[in-house]
């Protein structure tokens, strides 16, 4: 299964990216694949056991979209309702106060998150039985 492949990439790659540190005037690190952990692996989980031929794991991290709950070029309403991927979430190391985490409780939008996963939506649902290379996308 590719999806524990993928799991265990983003473990490694995660290890790396938390050994780096940062001077002033760097106040604040947000990861979510540290306290966003659990929903970011049921994405890779959900998309990598499908035969794709694309998979999307670039972090876009908007201030309301993977940062809140760790899923690539995240909505959190496309993540729960569409994708349904729920799972906890927990608060950063250094929580930034004026731009808090509220995972899945996040009312906001991110709005290139929103478009993207509504255009895969679209081409899903105008479709009569989807393709291999369009099921990645949810």
């Amino acid at each position: 299964m590719i999806g524990s492949t993928l799991i265990q990439a983003a473990r490694s790659l995660n290890d790396a990216l938390n050994s780096l540190t940062f001077s002033a005037p760097v106040t604040h690190t947000l990861n979510p694949l540290d306290y966003a952990r659990a929903p970011h692996e049921a994405y890779l989980r959900k998309v990598g056991n499908r035969k794709n031929r694309v998979i999307y794991t670039r972090m876009n991290p908007g201030p309301f979209g993977m940062v809140q709950v760790g899923v690539p070029f995240n909505e959190v309403n496309a993540v729960r309702d569409w994708m349904k991927i729920v799972a906890p979430v927990s608060q950063p190391k250094t929580p930034n106060p004026h731009r808090p985490d509220e995972g899945f409780n996040c009312a906001r939008s991110e709005i290139s998150g929103q478009r993207l996963w509504a255009l895969f939506s679209s081409l899903l649902r105008h479709s009569a039985h989807g393709s291999a290379n369009r099921e990645m996308h949810y």
